[in-house]
């Protein structure tokens, strides 16, 4: 009853459940989406997609959660909007599990940049986060199924392991690859590149 009788706190709690359920919703079709990678059956739904718009999108839905933690998402958006050609709904999961690892493994406010460009060959999108980094033999196995970093002190961490893996199997289907760079207690960044040739230019 205190709550109803407070607007803007009846707003804050609605949007948070909103976003746990967009959340479980994503992790459910993760799931499915790693079934059908290991059984070949995954059709992509190729359209021409405003990359800056959906990119932008998500990191707005993904914001109440940094902001939880006293921390920020900045997405660097193109004075230009970028397309690309690929299937929406998996290159949306793409995105959201990039920021959500980068929120997941801050040790402390996450401080998530995420910058969108064109580049001569064609276009990148990376995720650059404050958190506790990877060793280098962390950073070998981190795009394997079910594999998790060690958790170090940060919170309990939600997830089976699925996010990394399917980011880098989606963005190899559509062509694409994707880069590491990271360091312990340094925080990590993940690079998306896809050439001209997938995005239409050629």
């Amino acid at each position: 009853p205190k709550v109803v009788e407070k607007p803007e706190t009846v707003k804050y709690f609605t949007a948070i459940i909103r976003e746990e359920n967009s959340r479980m919703n994503k992790l459910v079709e993760s799931v499915l989406q790693t079934a059908r990678l290991e059984r070949k059956t995954l059709k992509l739904n190729l359209k021409e997609i405003n990359l800056s718009t959906l990119t932008e999108k998500v990191a707005d839905q993904m914001g109440i959660q940094a902001k939880a933690r006293e921390g920020k998402i900045n997405f660097n958006k193109p004075e230009e909007d970028v397309f690309l050609i690929a299937d929406e709904n998996l290159m949306e999961n793409v995105i959201f599990n990039l920021i959500d690892n980068a929120i997941k493994y801050s040790s402390s406010a996450p401080e998530v940049k995420i910058v969108l460009k064109k580049l001569p060959g064609g276009l990148s999108l990376s995720v650059e986060d404050n958190g506790i980094g990877m060793s280098r033999s962390e950073q070998q196995r981190v795009f394997e199924k079910f594999y998790r970093i060690s958790q170090g002190d940060v919170h309990n961490i939600k997830g089976f392991g699925l996010g990394l893996s399917n980011v880098k199997e989606i963005t190899e289907l559509h062509g694409g690859m994707v880069q590491l760079r990271s360091e312990l207690g340094k925080g990590s960044t993940f690079s998306l590149f896809f050439p001209n040739k997938v995005n239409g230019n050629e």
